[in-house]
């Protein structure tokens, strides 16, 4: 398998991964209770998908989706980074990028 570079790429890998069952438990939640999935479904994620490090490209790539989609989340982020963005390598930690990838699911299910 290649290394997925986009959040669409990664989002559509997981989708079709998933079962009818598991769309529909996403479906019937509200988009806040995605984060109930950060250290199950997030944590493999952040691993499988390389988003501690081993894959710029996407963290670059949920930077960018974060800003379009969730403007106000970005802003939040940015203000949070810029405490000790010196330290990180990327624009986003892979905790947000995961979670950003979660939602996607999530509406992509809706």
């Amino acid at each position: 398998m290649t290394t997925p570079k986009t959040v669409k790429e990664v989002v559509k890998i997981i989708f079709d991964r998933m079962t009818p069952k598991e769309k529909a438990y996403l479906k019937s939640i509200p988009q806040k209770d995605t984060i109930r999935f950060h250290h199950s479904t997030g944590r493999c994620i952040r691993n499988e998908f390389g988003l501690w490090g081993k894959n710029p490209e996407l963290l670059n790539d949920c930077n960018e989706v974060q800003k379009e989609i969730y403007p106000e989340q970005y802003d939040k982020c940015q203000k949070l980074y810029s405490t000790y963005q010196e330290k990180m390598e990327s624009k986003i930690h892979p905790d947000d990028a995961s979670g950003l990838i979660l939602d996607e699911i999530w509406r992509l299910c809706q």
